[in-house]
């Protein structure tokens, strides 16, 4: 299948859910045109500087320019304020279910590690500004 026809598949798919409201914190060219096609009453699309299509995006009260020197987290937390969202608990607590951590228990007290320290990395974050600071 052609890159358009999926394309214009997307559209279609988004266009047939009738959103009232589209929030794009990514705020690409691409995802900008896909916020106006969709059909939406509302767009709020994140204001990046030569990323972003402003005229497509027609909230009420534009967000502020993207500053590059905040973390992803907050700078799409400053999008939201449009919203009147403001100071949000940037703090996320993961609760997974029961048997999840009775599986891990068991992987480690197997390999005789359960008393351990033991150190998680993630190496995904190919952009310096997506890596943690330390």
């Amino acid at each position: 299948m052609s890159r358009s026809l999926k394309w214009a598949g997307s559209v279609k798919d988004v266009r047939r859910r009738k959103f009232d409201l589209v929030i794009d914190l990514n705020s690409l060219y691409e995802t900008n045109l896909l916020g106006f096609l969709s059909g939406a009453k509302h767009r709020l699309f994140a204001n990046r500087d030569r990323r972003s299509i402003d005229r497509l995006s027609n909230f009420p009260v534009k967000p502020p320019a993207e500053d590059k020197t905040k973390h992803h987290t907050d700078r799409y937390l400053a999008v939201l304020e449009a919203l009147g969202l403001n100071n949000i608990d940037r703090t996320v607590t993961i609760t997974p279910p029961a048997e999840s951590v009775e599986n891990a228990r068991s992987y480690l007290k197997e390999r005789g590690i359960e008393n351990k320290t033991l150190i998680g990395l993630f190496l995904g974050a190919g952009h310096p500004t997506r890596r943690l600071a330390c």
